[in-house]
C-alpha cells in the first residue's frame, strides 16, 4: 500500500494527475494495493477530484474495490445503492453491501446506514439501526450521542432518557475526555430534574 499512500499524499498536494496515474498502475490485480487504488479512483470520480465528476465511473471503481473486500468500498457501495448514485437505486442491494462491510467494520457500516435512513427522511429506521449498533457496542459514545440527539430531535423522549442514562453510566469515573464530553452533550439536549 506504500504506492497508494504516495498517491494519497500527491492528491493532498493537489497533484491529482500524478495520483491518478499511480492509482491506475496499482489498480490491476486482486491485491490489497489494487483494492485501495480502486477505492481511491472511485472516490476521485465520485467527487470530481482531479478528474471530471462521473458517478457511474466512480461506482465502477468502487465496486471493483468492494469485490476485493475493501470494507470502506463496501460501505460506499451501500451508500451508492441506497442513494442511486452511479448505480440504480436498490435498497436491497444496499443492505447486502452494508452487511458485508459489517463483517469487518460493523460500527461504521451501521452508523452509515443509519445516516442514510435519516437523510432519506426515515427517522424510525435510522433510530432503530443506531440503537441496535449502540446496544452491540456500548462503548461507542459517538453512536450513543448521535442516538440521543436523534431521539431528542424526533421526540422519542423515553428512548432519549434511556440513552442519556446509559451514556452517563459510561462516563462515571472516566478519565477519557471524549466520553465525558459525549455524556455532557447527550445529557444537556433536554431539560432534566436530576
Amino acid at each position: 500500500n506504500t504506492m497508494v499512500d504516495l498517491g494519497t499524499l500527491l492528491e493532498a498536494e493537489g497533484k491529482t494527475e500524478e495520483a491518478t496515474h499511480l492509482y491506475l498502475a496499482q489498480a490491476d490485480g486482486t491485491s490489497g494495493s489494487a483494492a485501495s487504488a480502486d477505492y481511491c479512483l472511485g472516490q476521485m470520480y465520485l467527487q470530481g477530484t482531479g478528474v471530471e465528476k462521473n458517478p457511474a465511473e466512480g461506482a465502477r471503481w468502487m465496486l471493483r474495490s468492494a469485490h476485493l473486500g475493501h470494507s470502506d468500498a463496501e460501505i460506499a457501495m451501500g451508500v451508492l445503492y441506497f442513494q442511486g448514485t452511479g448505480v440504480p437505486r436498490d435498497e436491497a442491494q444496499s443492505l447486502v453491501w452494508f452487511k458485508k462491510a459489517g463483517a469487518v467494520s460493523e460500527v461504521t457500516a451501521a452508523k452509515t446506514l443509519a445516516n442514510c435512513y435519516c437523510a432519506a427522511g426515515r427517522p424510525g429506521e435510522a433510530i432503530a439501526t443506531l440503537k441496535n449498533c449502540s446496544n452491540k457496542h456500548p462503548q461507542d459514545t459517538d453512536a450513543s450521542l448521535t442516538l440521543a440527539a436523534w431521539q431528542a430531535w424526533f421526540g422519542k423522549k423515553g428512548g432519549y432518557e434511556t440513552t442519556r442514562q446509559h451514556i452517563l453510566k459510561l462516563a462515571a469515573d472516566t478519565q477519557d475526555a471524549t466520553v465525558a464530553q459525549s455524556a455532557a452533550k447527550a445529557y444537556c439536549l433536554e431539560p432534566s430534574t436530576n
